[in-house]
């Protein structure tokens, strides 16, 4: 349960009252901005201790013992892994301390020794027969391609700018590849749909008795897809024409799905589409013992928006605290933004305009939230959002529309 993590430690119980105590207050717009945000950071710090972990990471180390955990791979390469585990110091294994590492779908990396010099090095099986495949980092750190025959005790690298002569070493003796042809290099490219195919044509002509297998690869990009919703709270900046006076901060909504993808680092990119209704109105009031008007502006628009973001969790437990920021693109719908103006003084006259908005705008995003994952189960995520949208042509007003959101969501 959840209430566990929040209330073992003191301090945290102190830090969520006061939190809650500050959400219950007196609502207004820069609270509703401000008040999300704080009770987030607050849970996120309380619950980022105390979380439970999902166990489904795995590394066996050079001794042969195998360890469970969160396995984090460099931002850099796979030079070496982090090993995140519940009440226990992150761990930093290089490649020569390990055998491999993998999750439950699979083996990710494995270490194996590379050129002459047989420097261990963690790499990903991507093609398994006579003669095998890998992927992984060269020594100037790039991505890069290695090759083990049959009879070799360690792997070679495959250059791009020596491929050929490589190849003609490595794979000699089958008459369809007359390596250092143009037919063979446009045909056999040095990426991984090339040596892949590449690897498997030469099995099949030297080793037809033999199996060879294209690998799965398990550290590929991954994808979270989910629907999400929530309320918002918008204000509008009237450059030319601003309107003096109370705003009464009028709540709008917004629905949509959206699309994450990621891999083993802490970074993700997030793709959304977004139907969001934004609304608030405006009041002025001047009058003397002879003459009153009142400006009212009522802003009502619908628009479909499309936020792309980048993510970085800051956990990796059960509960994953993160923060975001991107840019989006907004395309506005239907319009019943109106102003009226209505004077009276030996009469009363209501003078109406519609305030008309171009179709889109360009803005910038920020958020932070947390999102609770178990195994097997739907993702869970709570996020508190602040964006700013610029509109350029208003035909009345040139404003800039902002908005606090909060967004509850479940991805699958």
């Amino acid at each position: 349960m959840l209430y566990k993590s929040y209330f073992v430690i003191p301090s945290q119980r102190i830090l969520l009252t006061a939190a809650l105590a500050l959400y219950s207050s007196n609502y207004t717009f820069y609270s509703f901005i401000v008040k999300p945000i704080l009770l987030l950071a607050c849970l996120g710090l309380s619950i980022s201790v105390q979380a439970q972990r999902i166990d489904q990471d795995y590394l066996v180390t050079a001794s042969g013992d195998t360890l469970h955990g969160r396995v984090l791979v460099s931002e850099k390469g796979v030079g070496h892994v982090t090993l995140k585990r519940r009440n226990t110091p992150s761990t930093r294994f290089e490649a020569a301390e390990l055998l491999s590492f993998g999750d439950q779908k699979g083996v990710i990396s494995q270490t194996l020794p590379v050129g002459s010099k047989k420097t261990p090095q963690l790499v990903t099986p991507l093609v398994q027969g006579p003669v095998s495949l890998y992927g992984g980092r060269g020594a100037d750190g790039k991505k890069g391609y290695f090759l083990q025959s049959p009879d070799s005790a360690y792997l070679v690298q495959v250059v791009p700018d020596a491929a050929q002569l490589t190849l003609h070493r490595l794979l000699p003796g089958c008459p369809t590849l007359e390596f250092g042809t143009t037919k063979v290099q446009q045909k056999y490219p040095v990426n991984y749909s090339g040596l892949t195919r590449l690897t498997m044509d030469y099995n099949a002509c030297r080793h037809p008795q033999e199996s060879s297998k294209i690998l799965k690869r398990s550290s590929g990009i991954r994808a979270v897809y989910g629907i999400k919703a929530g309320i918002n709270a918008s204000d509008f900046e009237f450059a030319s024409e601003p309107f003096p006076g109370s705003s009464e901060n009028q709540i709008g909504y917004q629905a949509g799905v959206f699309l994450r993808l990621f891999n083993k680092s802490r970074f993700s990119t997030i793709v959304e589409a977004n139907y969001l209704s934004l609304r608030n109105t405006y009041r002025s009031v001047t009058a003397t013992s002879s003459f009153s008007q009142e400006n009212e502006a009522v802003v009502d628009y619908q628009q479909i928006q499309i936020p792309l973001l980048l993510r970085y969790t800051l956990g990796s437990g059960i509960i994953r605290p993160y923060i975001n920021a991107g840019v989006l693109y907004g395309h506005n719908l239907r319009n019943s933004s109106v102003e009226t103006r209505t004077t009276s003084s030996t009469s009363t006259v209501i003078q109406k305009r519609p305030i008309l908005i171009t179709k889109s705008g360009v803005g910038w995003t920020a958020g932070l939230g947390t999102t609770i994952q178990r195994k097997n189960l739907p993702e869970l995520g709570l996020e508190a959002r602040y964006e700013q949208t610029n509109y350029n042509g208003f035909v009345i007003f040139n404003p800039i529309h902002t908005s606090a959101r909060l967004d509850v969501s479940i991805g699958f």
